[in-house]
């Protein structure tokens, strides 16, 4: 019953992502500048739109319904950002995408230097880019990238940020993985399915529990990032490092899957708390 009602949460969620190369010119694009520029453009352009988006304040989830996180280091040529979007309304996109343009036209840094996406291509439910054209994907359609029997490591390569009692998880378990990830499931699916799953989340948390895993191997990296709300640069704090499992990901694969694209923990929006899975030969 508790895999139903993933199966129906993750079918209720749609993704639409793609990857841009982008022409930035003597300067050097971060996610939160590109992230700022194209909220402000977007502000500008529609503030019923900026709130659904940035805000999640006109859906049922009362979420941002965005990603934007760096592509990975071997995606060439740089720079290259991946742009999700979480349950988008299809004829928002076009504006979506316009408002992005404009922000990089506008220009980038102090000095306002006009930039531009060189490439625009979609990715597909492997995280893989494609040359067609596609309206996105449902998470039920989200591809672990590896058998489920394949040993593995699960890389946190962005800081990831949970918080228990308000303060930060240092050596996060697959129990807390599991646990932040079914979170952002029920935060983006219909109340109801949400409400659904969250029922079963004992379930899911017994299988985490009784999973082989391998200690985590990580290391503290804080960070500052720049509130609007406040007004000046607030101190984050994070990890990174690597949680193996030595027996794959097992009957846990499609709830990781979602989490290859929903990320984890806060700060999401600026693409922390990304998973990134990779095989392992075990001697």
């Amino acid at each position: 019953m508790h895999f139903d009602a993933l199966h129906e949460a993750l079918a209720a969620i749609r993704v639409v992502a793609m990857r841009m190369h982008l022409h930035t010119p003597d300067v050097e694009a971060t996610v939160p500048m590109l992230r700022g520029v194209w909220g402000a453009a977007l502000r500008r352009q529609s503030l019923a739109l900026y709130r659904d988006v940035f805000e999640g304040r006109s859906g049922e989830e009362d979420q941002p319904r965005y990603i934007v996180r760096p592509a990975r280091p071997y995606v060439m040529p740089r720079p290259a950002v991946e742009f999700v979007l979480i349950n988008p309304e299809p004829d928002n996109v076009p504006d979506l995408l316009f408002a992005w343009e404009d922000a990089l036209a506008k220009g980038l840094g102090k000095q306002r230097v006009p930039a531009l996406t060189v490439w625009r291509y979609p990715l597909r439910p492997d995280v893989q880019p494609s040359v067609r054209h596609t309206d996105g994907f449902t998470l039920k359609d989200a591809n672990w990238p590896l058998s489920s029997d394949v040993p593995c490591d699960l890389h946190l390569v962005s800081p990831l940020r949970i918080l228990r009692n308000k303060t930060l998880v240092e050596q996060p378990t697959l129990h807390d993985l599991v646990v932040a990830t079914l979170r952002r499931i029920e935060a983006y699916c219909p109340p109801a399915l949400g409400k659904e799953l969250a029922g079963h989340r004992n379930d899911f948390l017994a299988i985490s529990d009784d999973f082989p895993t391998g200690t985590w191997q990580g290391r503290r990296r804080d960070f500052q990032r720049w509130s609007a709300r406040q007004g000046r640069e607030v101190e984050q704090e994070g990890v990174v490092g690597t949680l193996p499992l030595p027996a794959g990901s097992g009957p846990l694969s499609e709830l990781l899957a979602a989490a290859l694209w929903l990320h984890i923990g806060k700060g999401t929006v600026m693409g922390l708390g990304q998973v990134v899975p990779s095989p392992v030969e075990l001697l």
